[in-house]
């Protein structure tokens, strides 16, 4: 989550803010729907944020009490200048955003900043003293596309061979295209 988002979620200061690890994200494309991000954007752990709220507040009930009583002072001032009618300028006036989400994992496949601490690394096999890079499964990145559920929809996720051989008796549509391919090939 973004640091601003966990100052909101848990009621941390700037001060408890700073201390936590932080990780600063890159421009890149991000997320299943391949979104851009040009802006660098400062991350925390959501658990680590979580504890330093609680931490800060004394407990849960005092820290969600807390980041309750917040919102409804954001929701009540910005409802009280609608209320003033045509004086203030409604159409230069912001909606508060929602609240950040507070979950472990919000479920979201469309969010970038679940993708942005995410590095790709190699497996060095010792025995062999090879790199592997890892596969990918086409066949879930075709029915991500299709929004079908036949593979497991991870589609970003890398695998060694025999991790890969494994997931293939898994996945509906890789066996598909695979029995496809060999009958393409068997009749040329």
């Amino acid at each position: 989550m973004t640091t601003t988002s966990a100052k909101e979620a848990y009621g941390l200061n700037s001060k408890t803010l700073s201390a936590l690890p932080t990780v600063r994200s890159l421009p890149g494309t991000y997320s299943q729907m391949q979104r851009v991000w040009r802006k660098r954007v400062a991350l925390v752990d959501s658990k680590v944020a979580r504890q330093a709220g609680i931490n800060f507040h004394g407990s849960i009930d005092a820290m969600e009490q807390y980041v309750s009583k917040r919102r409804a002072k954001i929701i009540a001032s910005y409802e009280n200048k609608l209320r003033q009618g045509p004086n203030n300028p409604v159409a230069k006036l912001r909606k508060p955003p929602c609240p950040p989400y507070a979950n472990e994992f919000d479920g979201k496949g469309c969010n970038p900043y679940r993708f942005m601490s995410v590095i790709r690394v190699p497996r060095l096999d010792q025995s062999t003293g090879t790199v592997e890079w890892g596969v990918s499964c086409a066949g879930c990145r075709k029915g991500n596309q299709l929004n079908r559920v036949y593979g497991r929809l991870d589609w970003r996720r890398m695998y060694t061979e025999s991790g890969y051989l494994d997931h293939l008796e898994e996945c509906e549509i890789s066996q598909i295209a695979w029995e496809s391919f060999s009958a393409y090939n068997a009749a040329t």
